[in-house]
């Protein structure tokens, strides 16, 4: 992340070869940083992570349901979920980082600000990206984890039938997971799919949506910062 904000920083000063408009305007900030650099940096150790994370939790959970049960790795299940999404956490980083970067150039230069000016705002961008925006998405993603793990625990079990969406109880939940809690499906079904839209009402009784885009939603979490998790439906004896 820092050496592709320096690159940034250095590629502003020296004149990108095209206007800043034009820049905006193709909307890509490849046009000014590789942001693979960043993924292949980070992939190797976030794999090893996510992949330690869904076997903790894996192990956790079996072996709660089921004394002495093994929980495998070597799972089709398991291999699918690690291709799929471990590598989805840096590019979401730098998906979000460029969105923010657009924005914010889009505004300075509406503003006519100079790019001393402009090259400010991107050093702000990625002094958040390093800090909070990338802590709520590593947050998510251990999130999203963990939540496979169980599901896959409960699949591994034997012993469990269905899924059950569990929200934190408190002031906290927000309008789209308080119509989930007590939600019960089928192991391997979705709560939501990708392209729907799901509403609620906020605090001050307004109507609000969320559209599901990425991905199918087969556990929580349900949006950045969820801390939603999944109870199990044991199979009646």
């Amino acid at each position: 992340m820092v050496a592709q904000r320096d690159e940034v920083l250095e590629r502003m000063a020296t004149g990108v070869e095209k206007s800043m408009r034009d820049v905006l305007q193709k909307a890509q900030i490849s046009d000014i940083a590789d942001l693979t650099k960043d993924n292949e940096v980070w992939f190797s150790p976030l794999m090893d992570y996510l992949k330690t994370v869904v076997e903790a939790e894996g192990i956790t959970v079996i072996q709660d349901l089921v004394q002495d049960k093994v929980f495998y790795m070597a799972t089709e299940q398991v291999k699918k979920y690690l291709s799929n999404n471990g590598a989805k956490f840096i590019p979401a980083v730098n998906e979000e980082t460029s969105a923010q970067i657009r924005m914010t150039l889009t505004e300075g230069v509406d503003k006519g600000e100079g790019i001393a000016k402009l090259r400010e705002r991107v050093q702000k961008v990625y002094e958040d990206a390093t800090s909070y925006r990338a802590e709520r998405i590593a947050r998510t993603e251990v999130l999203r984890a963990s939540n496979f793990a169980t599901e896959e625990a409960y699949r591994q079990s034997k012993v469990v039938e269905a899924k059950e969406w569990l929200t934190a109880h408190d002031e906290r939940v927000c309008p789209w997971c308080g119509p989930m809690d007590g939600k019960v499906i089928d192991l391997g079904d979705n709560f939501a799919d990708k392209g729907d839209t799901i509403t609620g009402t906020n605090e001050n009784g307004k109507r609000v949506r969320l559209n599901i885009g990425l991905d199918n939603v087969t556990a929580p979490p349900l949006h950045p910062n969820c801390r939603c998790t999944l109870i199990p439906v044991l199979k009646e004896d």
